[in-house]
Formats: C-alpha cells, structure tokens, sequence
C-alpha cells in the first residue's frame, strides 16, 4: 500500500512540474467549450464515440483521435507524442487514408482544396491536375503522418483482435510520455467466436481485452459503438430521447461500465428537427452536430456543444450558439 501511495504522489508531482515547465500531461481537446468539461487525450484512458447510423462517428473519431492529436504531436515537438493503431473494420486501410489526404490538403491550404475521396478515385470526372500535385508536393508530411498512423484492415474477429492486442501491449512502454491508442471502428463488426453472440464478443473485447490494456500496459482504447436502431424511431422522437445515450448502446450496453469517457454524436437534421437548442437547424442542415458528452468514469455527462461539420474532408469546429 505504501508503494501504490508513493508511486501516486511522485505521479502527481511529476505532472505538476511538466505543467510548470510548459509541457503537456495532455493532448488538448480541439473544441474549447468543450475543453470546460473534457481536458483532452490522456494516456491510459479508454474512450468511447456512438452515434446513430449516417451522423458522422467515423469522422469525428478520426477528426478527434487521429487528426488533430496528429497535428498537435507535429506542431509541438514535445515528449508527449502518439502512436495510433486503427482497426479499420468498414473500410480498407486505402480508404482510410483518402479520407486523411482529403482533411490536410482541405487545412493546409486554408480551405482552397476541397475535395472527397470520391474526388480523389475520380469517380465521375479526372482529378484536378493541381490536386494530384498537391498530394505529391505533400509527400514527406504524409510519410511522417503514416509513421504514427497505423490503418489494420485484416483483425475481425474478437481472438485476431486479443492476439493483435496482446503483441501490442509487449511492445509499448507503460511508463513513457507516449500515447498508444487502438482505435477499432465499429464494436458491431465484430466477429464473434465460435459460439458466441454479437453481445458476448463485444463485451469480451471491451471488458477484457481493452480494459487490461489499459489499466495494466496504458494504452488509450477508443471504441466506436453505434447506437440501437429504435434510437430514430417513432417512440424515440416522441419522447425526444433522440440524443446518443448509454441506454441506446448497439448490441451491448455493458460496455458503458469500462469506458472513461463517451461521446455521442447528434445530426437534428436527421431528426427532422427546425431547431435544436437555440440553434436554426434549417440554417445548417446536414452541416450541424451536436457533441454530447454522455459520460463515464470521468464525466457527469450530458455537456453538448454545437459543432459545424464537413463530411467530405471529415472537418468539426465549434459554433457560437447564436451564430
């Protein structure tokens, strides 16, 4: 007990004198209302986003968890740096990174190229010749963005997953300054064991195989769950429970017992909604979010703020309520 009591207070005392000599305990969170109530990526955290079908969590985990943390390692050459490894179970890895390609060629150049992945397969007309220069002109940022970026599209079942979980935690280093995150999109996906139901593999992964990650080699899991499909039904509007909450969990609510944090992601657009808390619905459409915190180990729960989205370059920024 002695050890456990010392090995906090040095802790603390650690993250105090990194805070005063201007380092980071923290990735900050790049909504700053938001940051009131969330302090930002920290190591040995599992974190959840849960949204209904279509509303955007992909791009908001990937906006949140894999952009701008990026970004914010790139731009700050401090020893808090990170390392993601992404269990790509909608896409393929080639998909995942268009969609990256889209978000820093739309923010590099200050909005002036913007283009969907769609755009970039030239699906209907030939890319922009410019475009496809911009991406070759940005080579060596994506190399370096890649040797933190790891896209897994090969783990789908829940022992591929164990196993692939299980080398990883060998090969971090609990007591660096680096965040390890193991992203997995999305917990429906899944496939279960033999035997097993879609239930049993989800909270198998969740309460076991990403719980001892954390608590005992301190990587940081995020995990995309989506909510239950009577979430949009009659009832549900009727009762306007519309909003992503642990009751509404896909497949399993047991998972809302391990989480640290969970973010819900909210389209009234999708709603059929005119307004949404001071904010014209109809003046935004499908461009409006509303990021909830619902909760957790570390939260209250139900802090929103009203975010604008770009779905094509999967971009958030935080809108002023009355704007």
């Amino acid at each position: 007990t002695m050890s456990l009591y010392n090995d906090m207070v040095s802790n603390i005392e650690r993250r105090k004198i990194r805070r005063e000599s201007g380092k980071f305990n923290a990735i900050p969170c790049p909504f700053p209302k938001l940051s009131e109530f969330y302090s930002g990526i920290e190591k040995g955290k599992y974190e959840m986003v849960t949204a209904n079908k279509k509303a955007g969590k992909t791009q908001f985990t990937d906006y949140m968890y894999v952009y701008h943390p990026v970004q914010f390692c790139m731009n700050n050459e401090s020893d808090l740096d990170i390392e993601i490894h992404y269990l790509c179970l909608e896409m393929t890895k080639e998909q995942k990174m268009m969609q990256a390609m889209c978000h820093f060629l739309f923010v590099d150049s200050g909005g002036k190229i913007r283009v969907s992945p769609e755009d970039l397969r030239s699906k209907t007309k030939p890319l922009d010749q410019e475009v496809l220069d911009a991406i070759i002109k940005y080579e060596k940022f994506f190399l370096k963005y890649l040797d933190r970026v790891h896209y897994h599209d090969n783990y789908r079942s829940v022992s591929e997953i164990r196993k692939f979980t299980s080398e990883l935690c060998q090969k971090v280093d609990p007591k660096s300054e680096k965040i390890t995150e193991l992203i997995l999109d999305h917990f429906s996906l899944v496939i279960p064991n033999r035997g097993q139901s879609v239930k049993q593999a989800i909270d198998e992964l969740s309460a076991t195989v990403m719980v001892q990650a954390r608590n005992l080699y301190k990587i940081n899991p995020v995990m995309v769950q989506q909510q239950a499909n009577d979430k949009e039904s009659f009832e549900a509007k009727k009762l306007n429970d519309l909003l992503p909450s642990f009751n509404g969990l896909s497949d399993s609510k047991d998972t809302a017992r391990d989480v640290d944090v969970a973010m819900g992601i909210f389209s009234p657009y999708n709603a059929k909604m005119q307004m949404y808390s001071g904010v014209n619905v109809n003046a935004y459409k499908d461009n409006l979010r509303i990021l909830n915190i619902i909760g957790g180990r570390e939260s209250t729960g139900n802090k929103e703020v009203a975010l604008y989205f770009d779905g094509a370059v999967s971009c958030f920024r935080e809108l002023e309520r009355n704007q």
